[in-house]
């Protein structure tokens, strides 16, 4: 079925399963993910996680070990579903918000939550391709975007940031997002894609910009 297709279809009939079962595959597709790359990407021995190691300080480095602990334990199982619940109630109300208000159109809290659920599908064949390449490659980090052409030293630099930041992926689930809101919503389609595009572009770059910043002070000596 296509997104369009797929929205059509319970538009007017929508219920809790249109947006609960959505979120609860892509759950068990991550924790399947999780699970086959906790080798390579919770292991503190292993030369990536090392070379990761490396390249913090000491503080960052306690944080890092604990954060491992935690993750081998249970949060490559309790981390998806709470970061994926989560998200469904915060960018569906952003989406109720720009439906109703920046759009002018007609849309529930409900509607909107199955538009993020949907969208979020996309996360599967992500999940799959970013298992793989992590059991390929043998690297906890892996890009499924423009990331792919950062080298190591420019990894930490603003545009590096900005390029790790994109996320073909992501401009997926963007159209899939526009087509939700253009069907249930009754909002026009370009310019639906094209605002959620820019949205989306001005928080990579203000992510970017953010974490930068962050590490400046926190490299700043003392005064």
């Amino acid at each position: 079925m296509t997104p369009v297709s797929s929205f059509a279809a319970v538009l007017n009939r929508e219920g809790w399963r249109d947006w609960c079962i959505p979120v609860l595959v892509v759950c068990l597709v991550m924790m399947g993910g999780n699970y086959l790359t906790l080798s390579v990407v919770a292991d503190v021995e292993t030369p990536a996680v090392r070379q990761q190691l490396q390249d913090m300080s000491e503080l960052q480095r306690q944080q890092f070990v604990q954060y491992m602990e935690i993750y081998r334990a249970h949060g490559w199982v309790t981390m998806p579903l709470v970061g994926q619940f989560f998200f469904l109630a915060l960018v569906g109300l952003v989406l109720l918000i720009f439906a109703r208000f920046l759009f002018n159109g007609d849309m529930s809290l409900r509607q909107a939550l199955i538009v993020k659920a949907y969208a979020s599908l996309v996360m599967v064949p992500e999940a799959i391709v970013r298992t793989g390449l992590i059991l390929v490659l043998g690297k906890a980090s892996v890009y499924t975007g423009l990331g792919i052409l950062v080298t190591d030293g420019m990894a930490a630099t603003f545009w590096g940031k900005v390029l790790i930041g994109v996320n073909f992926f992501d401009l997926w689930q963007v159209w899939v997002v526009s087509i939700g809101l253009h069907v249930l919503a009754d909002v026009p389609f370009k310019r639906t894609v094209v605002v959620l595009g820019v949205f989306w572009g001005m928080w990579i770059v203000g992510g970017a910009a953010v974490e930068v910043a962050g590490n400046i002070i926190e490299l700043a000596p003392p005064s």
